[in-house]
């Protein structure tokens, strides 16, 4: 036997072996779950309160729940990505805390202390379990779904099925596959993948009004995948793009305060000072540019020529100024 047939003989052996550990090890690989139960007394949120709403009485559904503070302030229903668990996000609750609003973040089945194991099929259910524990509390029209990194598949299946006040996709994916499939060009990912989460296809069916935001420096999900699904979604849809932003960077860089200006939310009184204090309590290794100062104050913006949601200072009602975006 000739020497290149064996040559391709291993290759072809090696190439089936891969295939098979991908296939067979797919959702270890897709979902990294911190599995052990987070005390929401550890969080940097005071009032937040842990609550199971998996129905059946032989499972756990754990979310992290804190009602709003301010007068027809939103709930925000938080799907997180795929890796460690919610108690990981103190900068986002610490955010939504100060603004005056509420939020219910999900730990999927097999993160944070729920139990089973993590599937798309499970994680859907258990999205719809939050949302019909979420609308027992709160009115449809007040609960806004937020779904970050892997989350937003999630985010765009519930909100296919449900009407919410908003769908806010940060750092989305047209689908799994897509994805896996970018990552991997010589494997057949969209052949072997279980969890496909076509978020492209949802897109078209939602009942709620669409953000997208993207950082464009984002590696793990490209800012192309959120481009595409903004082109497929209906109106009424707005993207914004962060420059200078990585996949995990928005939040400390004025994701919020787009939020609030998207809802048509402003935070007011006391909550007007807390939120801009809040904006102003970021890591100095995230600001590097995008940090300015205006009238002796800090500004956060994605970037001195993008114009994101800015502040005007002191936290006076009005500060949160409008935003530059695609409509």
């Amino acid at each position: 036997m000739s020497g290149w047939i064996i040559g391709l003989l291993v290759f072809a052996i090696f190439y089936v072996g891969l295939c098979y550990f991908l296939w067979a090890n797919q959702r270890a690989l897709l979902f990294r779950p911190w599995k052990f139960l987070i005390d929401p007394r550890l969080c940097a949120v005071s009032g937040v309160e842990l609550v199971d709403v998996q129905p059946s009485p032989e499972e756990k559904l754990y979310v992290w729940h804190l009602p709003p503070q301010a007068p027809d302030a939103p709930v925000i229903l938080y799907l997180d990505g795929n890796r460690g668990n919610i108690s990981i996000w103190n900068r986002r609750w610490r955010r939504i805390a100060a603004a005056g609003a509420g939020f219910i973040a999900v730990s999927y089945r097999g993160y944070g202390g729920s139990t089973q194991q993590p599937s798309e099929n499970g994680i859907h259910e258990d999205a719809r379990h939050a949302w019909n524990w979420a609308v027992s509390q709160y009115p449809a029209e007040q609960v806004a779904i937020h779904g970050f990194s892997l989350g937003t598949g999630f985010a765009a299946k519930l909100a296919s099925d449900v009407a919410a006040r908003a769908l806010i996709l940060e750092a989305p994916y047209t689908s799994a596959a897509d994805r896996g499939q970018e990552m991997m060009p010589i494997i057949p990912v969209k052949f072997l993948l279980k969890d496909k989460l076509e978020t492209k296809k949802w897109i078209r069916k939602l009942k709620s009004p669409l953000l997208i935001t993207h950082g464009d420096r984002d590696m793990i999900v490209p800012l192309r995948h959120g481009k595409k699904l903004y082109k497929k979604a209906r109106k009424p849809k707005k993207f914004v793009k962060f420059p200078g932003c990585n996949h995990l960077t928005q939040t400390a860089n004025g994701l919020y305060p787009v939020i609030w200006n998207f809802l048509d939310y402003t935070p007011s009184g006391e909550f007007a000072k807390k939120a801009y204090q809040a904006e102003q309590h970021v890591s100095g290794s995230f600001l590097d540019k995008d940090e300015k100062t205006v009238n002796g104050k800090a500004e956060i913006v994605a970037q001195p020529h993008d114009k994101l949601t800015r502040y005007s200072g002191g936290g006076e009602k009005g500060a949160y100024r409008s935003l530059s975006e695609t409509d």
